[in-house]
């Protein structure tokens, strides 16, 4: 997206990897709490976190969207995956310098083709991880946010609540506006 005038608020059922390449700030909101991202950043955030990106300042920005589902990774061995830096976090921020964002957007172009390509995907995808746990390695700024969501103890009430239905979790998830792997994990 380009521009400042986009304020969905959404939860995908993929992960998302946002590299935002344009200097400035941007607030973005994560499970109701707030978090100013000073930019360019790498931005991680988790299946099913329920999220806006509430304002930019300084004019337009731009960035490189990626989804993709921890399925992708199901067979394959845990120390090709070089993710254990996103581990335990709801969403995770990496300040990048310029030379950083180039070597990223490098990485990242092929996976903006409209391939099917699964393996090619997966390939792709390894490469990128590689590079951020590396550049995370080296960097004192990295920020791992865990929002623990306020919903929860209302939906713990609601579930104790023994004269009504027990409802599924997909009513629970289009209740609380959380996707249901995120819901699980809550």
């Amino acid at each position: 997206p380009q521009g400042h005038s986009n304020y969905t608020i959404h939860a995908h059922q993929r992960n998302e990897l946002l590299i935002i390449d344009t200097p400035g700030q941007i607030r973005f909101v994560c499970n109701s709490n707030v978090h100013t991202i000073t930019t360019p950043a790498a931005v991680w955030l988790r299946t099913g976190v329920f999220h806006q990106t509430a304002e930019v300042s300084n004019g337009d920005f731009h960035c490189a969207v990626i989804y993709y589902h921890d399925k992708l990774f199901a067979n394959l061995p845990q120390q090709l995956l070089h993710t254990a830096f996103l581990s335990g976090c709801d969403m995770f921020v990496l300040p990048l310098s310029r030379q950083q964002v180039q070597e990223l957007v490098q990485l990242t172009a092929p996976l903006r083709t409209k391939s099917e390509a699964q393996f090619q995907q997966i390939l792709l995808l390894l490469c990128l991880f590689d590079k951020l746990s590396s550049f995370s390695a080296h960097s004192d700024q990295a920020l791992r946010i865990h929002d623990a969501p306020h919903y929860v103890f209302r939906l713990a009430s609601q579930l104790q609540d023994l004269s009504s239905p027990t409802p599924t979790l997909e009513d629970l998830s289009r209740a609380y506006f959380v996707g249901q792997s995120k819901l699980n994990a809550d």
